[in-house]
């Protein structure tokens, strides 16, 4: 099921993914996909796959990691516009892009919906 798939990925990483190997992103990269596939509107997956994919890409994966990102970020904000951590997150990814156009909107939006709570 998707959800033993998302608690076998968050198994990997043990915390913050932030801290874990780049092979433990990957890891949870193929089941956190293998989760999506099977729940494909589901914000919370497509959130949790994009935040691996960015920390990778801050691990050095490279360019595919932060397209990765920032394809399942947006997927979490299209299913739930106020999904605050994936608007915080592809904010973040922007600013790692140096692309403050980008960042800016993401972020003010993110304000918006802590406003609002």
């Amino acid at each position: 099921s998707a959800v033993a798939l998302q608690a076998a990925a968050r198994g990997r990483l043990e915390g913050d993914p932030a801290q874990a190997p780049l092979e433990a992103l990957r890891a949870c990269v193929a089941l956190l996909g293998e989760a999506l596939l099977l729940e494909p509107s589901d914000p919370e997956l497509a959130y949790g796959l994009g935040l691996v994919h960015l920390q990778a890409a801050r691990k050095g994966g490279g360019s595919a990691d932060q397209n990765s990102a920032e394809r399942y970020l947006r997927r979490a904000l299209d299913a739930d516009p106020r999904h605050l951590d994936a608007a915080q997150a592809l904010g973040a990814l922007y600013e790692d892009q140096r692309n403050p156009q980008r960042a800016l909107p993401l972020l003010e939006h993110a304000l918006q919906i802590l406003l609002d709570q």
